[in-house]
């Protein structure tokens, strides 16, 4: 069975979900529903930044999607969403986690997880004005974070990853706006998370590994470092 595993912060883990099932489990939820048929993880953690996801990632996803090779199980693929809580300002500290470090981060995290699986990048959330997180010291900016998801685009785009941009696409989302309207939490309720959902679920990426068929590498084909990635990302 095709496994798929979600890294990142709080958003990922669900915060701000009455439900508790986030974009992830609702998105999850969604395509089984449609007859799809994967396992899905959501290995997000309140507070994450892209120092602490990327101390994690490659054990966390070798215990679940495992490592690529001949035989073994249908293959899946990774997406990570981070970002908001690297830009967050700390009274008395600044800023959690430069950008030029986000992006090295980035950069080395989502490299290294190319080489061995698919992968997706999903931008952070558009700051709500006078936003609030799960921490009393931390004041988050709109600008910042923007600012982030426009240096997360260039890299993707460098690096050949699929991006999606969420702090230029949601504004302009009904349910979004709708969900949105009058909060002032970090993260969304669960209205808001149903809107992520459906945004990831039209982006035509994650289509691709939905719609492709599931396949498992035949027995005995050469695996040389450094190739499984792509030749997995075609066949997703």
């Amino acid at each position: 069975m095709r496994r798929i595993c979600f890294f990142g912060d709080g958003l990922v883990a669900g915060q701000g979900d009455e439900t508790g099932l986030g974009w992830v489990g609702r998105l999850c939820a969604i395509e089984r529903s449609a007859g799809r048929t994967f396992s899905g993880y959501a290995l997000g953690i309140e507070g994450n930044t892209s120092r602490d996801i990327q101390a994690r990632w490659r054990s966390e996803a070798e215990r679940r999607a495992g490592v690529p090779r001949a035989g073994v199980f249908t293959t899946g693929g990774l997406v990570f969403s981070f970002g908001v809580h690297d830009m967050a300002e700390v009274q008395g500290r600044g800023i959690r986690v430069p950008l030029p470090e986000v992006l090295a981060n980035a950069e080395e995290m989502l490299s290294e997880a190319r080489e061995a699986w698919p992968v997706l990048w999903i931008g952070p959330l558009p700051s709500l004005p006078g936003a609030t997180g799960p921490y009393p010291a931390e004041t988050f900016s709109g600008a910042r974070t923007v600012a982030l998801s426009t240096a997360f685009r260039d890299l993707a785009r460098d690096l050949a990853i699929p991006y999606l941009d969420l702090c230029s696409l949601l504004p302009s989302d009904p349910a979004w706006r709708q969900a949105s309207a009058g909060r002032s939490d970090l993260f969304p309720d669960g209205a808001g998370h149903q809107a992520i959902a459906a945004v990831v679920r039209r982006w035509a990426p994650w289509r691709t590994w939905m719609e492709a068929p599931q396949r498992v590498i035949p027995a005995g084909t050469p695996q040389p470092a450094g190739s499984a990635g792509s030749r997995l990302q075609d066949q997703l």
